[in-house]
C-alpha cells in the first residue's frame, strides 16, 4: 500500500490563517525558524490522529492575537487529499467553538469545543473517523514510517520487539540444540517463556541468598540466648526432697481437717433437721389461718357474687329499654312512611289523561285527521292506564311490607318487656338474700384455739425446742504447717525453673545443628539454580544473537547490537542502533537522519506500506537517498515566509 499526500489545506491552524500546499514525490518546505514548517507536519498528524508531530494530544491548535489571547468564534480546520493505492481520499478535521445565548442574556457565551470529521465530504462520528484511519494505517505504524527519529526514540525493548516482528524469531528447538534440550523440556512442562523462567529462578535465588545470609546471625542469636549449664543432678535431688516434705505436711493438714469436717457435718445435720421442723410448724400455722379466714371470706364471697349479679341484671334492663326504644322509633318511621304512601296513592289514583300535542302532526304542525286522532287517543289511554296501575300496585306493595314490619317490631317489643319484668323480679330476690347473709355472725373461734386442738402442732413444737445447735466450731492451728508448705513449694518452683534450662540448652544445640544443615541445603539449591540460570542466559544469548544476525542482514549501513556488556563482564539484553559501527547517540544529526530513513525503508518494505516521510532540519543533509516513499523536507533558510518547492 502506498499513501501519498496530494494536497494539504490549513485554516486558522496554529497561527496560520490560510495555507494550501500541493505535494509531489519530493516537496521542500523552507523558511526561517517560526515560519510554520513544523506546523505543516503537525497539521498532517492532527488531521489523522488528533495529535501533533511530538505525539501530544493537547497543544495550541487555535489562533492567538498579538496580545496572546485566543481569537474567538473561529473554525480551525485541516483538510487533506490523500492518494491511497491510486485512489483519492479527502479527509477533513475541524475544531469549532460552541457559543450559546442563554435566556435573558444579551450576549452569547462559549460552552465548549467540538470536533467535526468528514471523509470524502461525508460527515462522520469521531469513532467512525478513527476507525477509517486505522483501516488505512494504525497510528504506531504511521509514526514509525513517517518520522526518521521515531524508532530510535523508543525504549530498547520496544525497538527489539519491532525488529523481531519483521525478521521472525528462531524456534526454541533451533536455539536449544542438543546441550539445552533439558531447559526446553522444563519450559514446555511449566508452560513458561524463557523470560518468565529466568525471572522465576532469579527470584528464587535471591530469596535463597537472603535466607542463607540470615543463618549466621540466627546461629549467633541462638548461642546468645542459650543459658549456662549447671549441676542438674543436684537440682533434681533437691526437688525430690522437697516433694517428699510436701507429702508429709499435706498428710498432717488432712488429719486436722478431718476432725473439723466431722464437727461441721454434725452441725449441718442439726440445722437441716431444725429447719425442716420449723417449716412444718409454719405450714400448720398457715392452715389454721386459712381455716379461720375461710368462714368470713365465704360469706363475703356470696354477698359479692349476688351484688355482681344484681349489677349485671340492672345493666341488662338498661340495654332492654334501649332496644325497645329503638324498635319503637322504627315503628314511628314506618307509620309515617305508610301515611305518605296513602297520600301518594290517592293522588295517583285521581289522575286522568289530558289531551295535548299528540293530536297535531310533529312534522308540519297541522291537526291530524279524525281517524288518526281516535287511534292516537286510544293508544295514549291504554299506555296511561297501564303505567298508573303499575305505580299504584308498587305503592300498595311497599305499604304492605311496612305493615308486616310494624307487626314484627311490636311483637319484639312485647318480648323485651317480658324480659325486663323477669329481671326486676330476680333483682328483688337477690336483695332479700343479701339481707339474710349480712344479719348472721361469721366467727365462732380464734386461730390460737384452732392450733391448741392440733396434736401434731404441739409435738412438732416440742421437738424444735429440744434441738440445740452450737454457735461455732473450734478451729485447729495450722498456720505454721501452711507457712512451711508455702516455703517448700516456692523452693521447688524455683528449682524447676532452673531445671527447665536443661531442656532449653538441648533444644538450642539441636537448633544450631539444624541451621548448619539448612545452610548447606540452601547453598546446594543456589548452585542448582545458578546452573539452570547459566543455561537460560546461554539460551537467551543464542536467541538474541540469531535475531541480531537476521536483523543486521536487512540493513545496509545500520546495525543493531542486542547485548551490552557490564563492567563485571556480564551480557545484558539491549537493542542499540549503530551507524557504520558508531553508536546512534554519538552520530551527528545527518547520520541520525540517514539512519532513520534507512530504518523507514526497511520497515516500509516489511509492512508493505509506504507513507509520506517528513524530514525535519533537512538542510544538514547533503543528499537524500532514493526511496519509494513520498518525501517532504523541512529546511531552515533565511526566507521570512514559507517557500514551497514541489
Amino acid at each position: 500500500m502506498k499513501i501519498q499526500l496530494k494536497k494539504l489545506s490549513l485554516l486558522n491552524f496554529k497561527g496560520i490563517k490560510s495555507l494550501e500546499i500541493d505535494f509531489s514525490e519530493v516537496t521542500d518546505i523552507a523558511g526561517k525558524n517560526a515560519t510554520g514548517k513544523s506546523t505543516v507536519f503537525d497539521a498532517f498528524t492532527w488531521l489523522l490522529f488528533g495529535k501533533n508531530a511530538q505525539d501530544q494530544k493537547t497543544f495550541a491548535v487555535k489562533t492567538y492575537n498579538e496580545k496572546g489571547v485566543v481569537i474567538p468564534k473561529l473554525d480551525h480546520s485541516v483538510e487533506g487529499l490523500l492518494i491511497i493505492d491510486g485512489v483519492e481520499t479527502k479527509l477533513t478535521r475541524t475544531l469549532k467553538e460552541m457559543w450559546v445565548k442563554k435566556r435573558g442574556s444579551e450576549t452569547a457565551e462559549m460552552t465548549g469545543n467540538e470536533t467535526v470529521f468528514f471523509v470524502n465530504d461525508v460527515p462522520k462520528k469521531e469513532g467512525e473517523y478513527q476507525l477509517f484511519i486505522n483501516s488505512i494505517i494504525p497510528e504506531a505504524t504511521f509514526k514509525l514510517l513517517t518520522s526518521p527519529t521515531y524508532f530510535n526514540a523508543l525504549k530498547w525493548n520496544d525497538r527489539r520487539e519491532m525488529l523481531t516482528s519483521i525478521t521472525g524469531t528462531p524456534t526454541d528447538e533451533e536455539i536449544a540444540g542438543n546441550d539445552l534440550v533439558n531447559l526446553l523440556t522444563t519450559m514446555r512442562n511449566e508452560k513458561k517463556t524463557i523470560e518468565d523462567l529466568k525471572k522465576e529462578y532469579i527470584a528464587k535465588k535471591n530469596n535463597l541468598k537472603k535466607a542463607i545470609g540470615e543463618i549466621p546471625s540466627r546461629i549467633d542469636e541462638v548461642t546468645r540466648n542459650t543459658p549456662q549449664a549447671q549441676d542438674w543432678k543436684q537440682i533434681e535431688g533437691e526437688i525430690k526432697t522437697g516433694e517428699l516434705e510436701l507429702t508429709v505436711i499435706d498428710q498432717e493438714l488432712a488429719d486436722k481437717s478431718k476432725g473439723i469436717e466431722d464437727a461441721i457435718r454434725t452441725r449441718s445435720e442439726m440445722l437441716i433437721n431444725k429447719s425442716n421442723l420449723e417449716q412444718k410448724l409454719s405450714s400448720l400455722e398457715f392452715q389454721a389461718r386459712q381455716e379461720f379466714a375461710t368462714a368470713g371470706s365465704k360469706k363475703d364471697s356470696e354477698i359479692s357474687a349476688k351484688k355482681q349479679k344484681i349489677e349485671s341484671l340492672q345493666q341488662s334492663i338498661l340495654n332492654y329499654n334501649n332496644d325497645a326504644q329503638s324498635l319503637s322509633n322504627r315503628i314511628i318511621n314506618l307509620n309515617a312512611q305508610n301515611e305518605e304512601l296513602r297520600n301518594k296513592w290517592t293522588v295517583k289514583n285521581a289522575e286522568k289523561l289530558e289531551r295535548g300535542n299528540e293530536l297535531t302532526c310533529p312534522t308540519c304542525g297541522q291537526s291530524l285527521p279524525d281517524d288518526l286522532v281516535e287511534h292516537k287517543m286510544a293508544e295514549a289511554e291504554k299506555n296511561f292506564n297501564g303505567a298508573k296501575v303499575a305505580e299504584l300496585k308498587s305503592i300498595q306493595t311497599l305499604g304492605s311490607s311496612n305493615k308486616a314490619q310494624i307487626e314484627e317490631l311490636t311483637q319484639s317489643i312485647g318480648l323485651i318487656r317480658d324480659k325486663i319484668d323477669f329481671s326486676q323480679k330476680e333483682i328483688k330476690e337477690l336483695e332479700a338474700q343479701i339481707k339474710v347473709l349480712e344479719s348472721h355472725p361469721v366467727h365462732s373461734q380464734s386461730i390460737e384455739a384452732i392450733l391448741t386442738k392440733n396434736e401434731e402442732y404441739a409435738i412438732t413444737k416440742q421437738r424444735v425446742s429440744e434441738i440445740l445447735v452450737p454457735e461455732t466450731i473450734p478451729q485447729p492451728d495450722t498456720a505454721a504447717l501452711k507457712q512451711r508448705r508455702y516455703e517448700v513449694s516456692q523452693h521447688i518452683n524455683e528449682l524447676t525453673s532452673v531445671l527447665a534450662a536443661k531442656e532449653l540448652i538441648a533444644t538450642m544445640d539441636k537448633r544450631k545443628d539444624d541451621l548448619g544443615k539448612e545452610e548447606k541445603q540452601l547453598a546446594q539449591q543456589i548452585a542448582s539454580l545458578e546452573k539452570i540460570e547459566y543455561q537460560i542466559d546461554q539460551f537467551t544469548k543464542r536467541k538474541i544473537s540469531e535475531v541480531e544476525r537476521r536483523v543486521n542482514e536487512m540493513f545496509p549501513s545500520v546495525s543493531f547490537r542486542m547485548f551490552n556488556q557490564t563492567i563485571e563482564g556480564n551480557d545484558v539484553p539491549a537493542c542499540d542502533c549503530r551507524i557504520n559501527g558508531v553508536p546512534y547517540s554519538d552520530a551527528n544529526s545527518a547520520g541520525k537522519t540517514l539512519a532513520g530513513l534507512e530504518i523507514i525503508s526497511v520497515f516500509s518494505k516489511a509492512h508493505d506500506k509506504y507513507c509520506p516521510v517528513f524530514i525535519d532540519n533537512s538542510e544538514g543533509i547533503n543528499f537524500i537517498p532514493s526511496m519509494p516513499n513520498q518525501v517532504v523536507t523541512l529546511t531552515v533558510t533565511k526566507d521570512a515566509k514559507l517557500t514551497i518547492t514541489a
